[in-house]
């Protein structure tokens, strides 16, 4: 399965008629050969969930994207729920290319926020996306 993701027009955007110029354009999945070098992906991103029965790890899967597309920003999503581990894993995940953008939910499966924790990672010097967006499925 693999998601387009759309994001508002942001302000560094120009305002030509083009799509491109007026939204960010995500690729979400692990099919990157196919998908991640059409010429309107600005992001390539995924999560660990998409990994399931594949026989790569996360952290091969990643270096294997940032190599892939080395032109476009990247983003993971971490694993965990609890917040010391959010932030174990964020470290982690952004120590394998510091063009890493690291995606942290919001809210934990939980229902609490990770406010706490996106305000340390932040401090830290560490990318980071919030996982709220608008995936259109293919």
């Amino acid at each position: 399965m693999s998601f387009f993701t759309c994001f508002s027009p942001s302000s560094n955007k120009t305002a030509k008629n083009d799509f491109k110029d007026k939204i960010d354009i995500y690729y979400d999945g692990i099919y990157i050969d196919k998908y991640a070098n059409n010429d309107f992906i600005q992001v390539v991103t995924t999560n660990p969930s998409l990994l399931n029965n594949k026989d790569i790890t996360y952290k091969e899967f990643a270096l294997s994207v940032i190599h892939k597309v080395s032109n476009l920003n990247v983003s993971f999503e971490v694993f965990a729920d609890d917040e010391e581990k959010i932030i174990e894993e964020a470290m982690e995940i952004y120590s394998w290319d510091p063009k890493i953008y690291v995606k942290i939910p919001i809210i934990n499966s939980k229902g609490e926020s990770t406010e706490k924790v996106i305000k340390k990672l932040n401090v830290a010097g560490i990318l980071l996306k919030d996982n709220l967006k608008l995936h259109i499925m293919l």
